[in-house]
């Protein structure tokens, strides 16, 4: 099977900086659709066309489908997502890391006496959490009074994220739910971060129409066929992949570096499971990537 590495031949000659929205830093080949990455080195798998379910994996989170862990297509509605932090670029000590942390046993506490296997988070983990809740709470306050009190979405979210946390320091729960309770808190603060990132910095980059800003590699960024929608992003220092078929190829299109597809190796795909035994999460949704993906990614699992 063809790809870019034999399809497209790079220029030695070219510097990143010289680069438009549509020439290629990077560009691969998936199946029929050729890739480019404008503003950095690398192209991801692309998870939108095939029909796949939106299902807690064994760490709690939805795997590939994630938009939280992974890529996915710009979304008008959650135009935020392309400000998802990478974790990557956050390994502990990071006050960020734990946005990632997934329980082990050893993390929850049984408690004593119950016939039931229920127990609480380990208090240096809700710690944890709870620094999260801080960093969200004390992000968002200049920006409120800004606005005059209007009741934003975030308002809820900040307001959920609270009791995420509440729960897991109180409420027994079997581990089983408990991780799903984490993973709802982790997602309710990455959601606040990325939106406050999109409000503060992508928005009016986006606005001010003056020319491309460097590119934020810590920011997820995201995949779109739309070329004004590419040119943007790009223009905003978003990392954003546009997606076309080779007959939509510019023919003076400059190319830096042809690369293979870069799979998502380190995203747990497996299904829960309590010793031998597989205990799959429920399915909540099924269908091709897209806004309805996105939307079901953000339902608090918790809350079923």
């Amino acid at each position: 099977m063809p790809n870019a590495l034999t399809m497209f031949k790079a220029d030695p000659d070219l510097h990143a900086s010289w680069l438009q929205s549509f020439d290629a830093y990077a560009v691969a080949v998936q199946g029929n659709l050729v890739i480019t990455m404008p503003n950095m080195d690398f192209v991801p798998q692309l998870h939108h066309f095939k029909e796949e379910n939106v299902q807690a994996r064994a760490d709690g989170r939805f795997g590939v489908v994630d938009c939280f862990q992974w890529p996915q297509a710009y979304d008008n509605i959650f135009c935020n997502s392309v400000c998802i932090p990478r974790k990557e670029l956050y390994p502990s000590p990071h006050p960020l890391h734990w946005a990632w942390f997934t329980p082990k046993q050893k993390d929850f506490k049984a408690i004593p006496g119950n016939s039931f296997p229920v127990g609480t988070l380990a208090s240096d983990k809700v710690k944890g959490l709870e620094s999260l809740l801080n960093m969200a709470d004390k992000r968002i306050q200049d920006w409120r009074a800004n606005r005059q009190s209007k009741n934003d979405i975030i308002v809820t979210r900040i307001a959920s994220l609270r009791h995420s946390i509440l729960r897991l320091k109180k409420h027994p729960l079997t581990f089983c739910d408990l991780l799903i309770f984490v993973t709802d808190a982790q997602c309710l603060f990455l959601e606040i971060h990325s939106f406050m990132d999109w409000v503060l910095i992508a928005q009016p980059r986006i606005s001010s129409g003056i020319g491309a800003n460097t590119v934020n590699s810590a920011w997820m960024g995201a995949f779109t066929h739309d070329s004004d929608i590419c040119n943007k992003l790009h223009m905003a220092g978003v990392p954003v992949w546009y997606v076309h078929t080779m007959a939509y190829i510019p023919a003076n299109m400059k190319v830096m570096k042809p690369v293979l597809i870069t799979h998502p190796d380190d995203i747990i795909i497996s299904m829960y499971a309590e010793g031998n035994k597989i205990r799959p999460y429920d399915i909540i949704y099924r269908g091709q990537g897209g806004h309805q993906r996105q939307l079901h990614v953000r339902r608090l699992y918790s809350g079923t």
